[in-house]
């Protein structure tokens, strides 16, 4: 089963003590990513670099076996956490052609350990950097 050639996500964090995008990044096919970190007040700092071999592989093999439709008919339901000073994500996934987007306040993407893995990046291209 060869990997999936093409794939595009962004992720952005947003939330947290001032409810604003805090943290994005977009990630392709080969690993290399783009990360921009935000605080209130501060200027945006950008990062690059490359997810290890063993991330990509596992990601690689994450993102064939999610459900893309049945998330994106999934609803969210509960209080959002950006109301209560947590964090909240927007997804994009570009995947064989077809663009797929998300909100972890409308769908339900907590649990999923594609999503999950997804969020881990936000931590990881931070110290990375």
């Amino acid at each position: 089963d060869p990997a999936p050639k093409g794939f595009v996500v962004t992720a952005t964090r947003f939330g947290g003590d001032s409810g604003l995008v805090s943290a994005s990044y977009r990630l392709t096919e080969n690993g290399s990513y783009t990360y921009i970190e935000r605080s209130e007040g501060i200027a945006e700092v950008k990062y690059t670099g490359t997810l290890q071999k063993e991330d990509l592989t596992a990601l690689r093999t994450k993102i064939k076996e999610v459900n893309y439709d049945e998330i994106k008919g999934s609803t969210f339901v509960g209080v959002c956490p950006i109301t209560t000073g947590g964090y909240a994500y927007r997804y994009t996934i570009k995947y064989e052609g077809v663009e797929y987007a998300f909100d972890s306040c409308k769908q339900v993407t907590a649990g999923n350990s594609f999503f999950e893995m997804l969020n881990t990046y936000f931590n990881q291209f931070l110290s990375n950097s």
